[in-house]
């Protein structure tokens, strides 16, 4: 996955017993290691991770998973620049656990506003109560595994978009999702409608 230099990394792991994690941050020349265990009981643990905690020439961060010393997964992500690196949504999957994507394309749709109107002594006067704008969020091409970890967001009740490591509410504007299939690989699109302050979308 491809994170910027202001984003929070956040995700969920279950260990049944002892949850150890090795983060090595990567640059160009030299490694760094930190190492982190928490006894879980079972329990799963969110874990998040401030990319601006690093220097600026870090360019890749990986995560070592193990339990009791038997490694269970792996995380890898390549660290750029703050520029347009697209939206990420978050959301609880089933089990409760934190999910995450950042969708490289947005293309916004439609935008709409509710005004109210009303008389006083100089005339009729005008105020904007809310604006949304409805968009469209295209997924890279990806394994069906994780297009499948995707499309479960449609079950979620509440989704959040991540945006200067503030979570905002975003609403999906339809429960379903369009696929679409190259070869072994596959992208999806979904609709969101989101608070809009103006300026840039």
């Amino acid at each position: 996955q491809t994170v910027s230099r202001s984003d929070l990394i956040v995700f969920s792991v279950a260990a049944p017993d002892t949850l150890t994690m090795r983060i090595e941050a990567h640059t160009s020349l030299s490694m760094r290691t930190q190492n982190f265990s928490k006894l879980t009981d079972s329990m799963p643990c969110d874990v998040v991770i401030n990319v601006r905690d690093y220097s600026r020439d870090v360019n890749r961060i990986v995560l070592y998973i193990s339990n009791v010393g038997e490694e269970i997964g792996m995380l890898t992500y390549n660290v750029v620049d703050n520029a347009n690196t697209g939206r990420v949504l978050m959301w609880r999957n089933w089990q409760g656990g934190i999910e995450s994507y950042r969708f490289p394309r947005h293309i916004p749709i439609t935008q709409g506003a509710t005004v109210d109107r009303f008389a006083t002594h100089d005339g009729v006067e005008a105020m904007l109560r809310s604006a949304t704008l409805k968009s469209r969020l295209c997924s890279a091409m990806e394994r069906s595994d994780e297009i499948e970890r995707i499309s479960q967001i449609v079950f979620a009740p509440y989704v959040y978009e991540l945006k200067n490591q503030k979570l905002t509410d975003v609403e999906l504007v339809t429960r379903s999702i369009d696929r679409s299939k190259h070869g072994e690989l596959q992208t999806i699109a979904l609709d969101i409608c989101s608070e809009w302050k103006g300026g840039e979308s």
